[in-house]
């Protein structure tokens, strides 16, 4: 049961900390919206992309935690992120609507969650 306990706690550990990147990579972002030229039409792409990196960085971190699965690991650490992302915004916003392409960015986020599993457990 032990194990269990620490595997949950890993995993919410690494979920905050996707969280909070994403949230530090937004305002960075935003800060350089602000203060250059850079189109607002980059909005959707950079945020995806900030995403994504996000979902690597815990999938790899939460992969060289647990040292096996990654694949598996990865895959739920992409899914968990996503799913709790749209279930926040679908809170805070009324326009939240689910259609093919919420379905192919979910798998785009899995699958990169399963890369950053893969890379995480055989990097070290």
């Amino acid at each position: 049961m032990v194990g269990r306990l620490n595997s949950c706690k890993i995993v919410l550990k690494k979920i905050l900390l996707g969280f909070l990147l994403h949230i530090i990579l937004l305002f960075i972002y935003a800060v350089f919206l602000t203060y250059t030229n850079v189109p607002e039409r980059t909005i959707p792409i950079v945020t995806a992309l900030l995403g994504m990196i996000c979902v690597f960085c815990i999938s790899f971190l939460t992969a060289k935690a647990f040292k096996k699965n990654g694949l598996k690991n990865g895959a739920m650490m992409g899914m968990l992120y996503i799913l709790i992302w749209y279930f926040v915004s679908s809170m805070i916003s009324n326009s939240f609507s689910f259609s093919t392409r919420t379905v192919g960015t979910i798998l785009l986020y899995i699958l990169v969650g399963i890369f950053g599993g893969i890379v995480g457990v055989n990097m070290f």
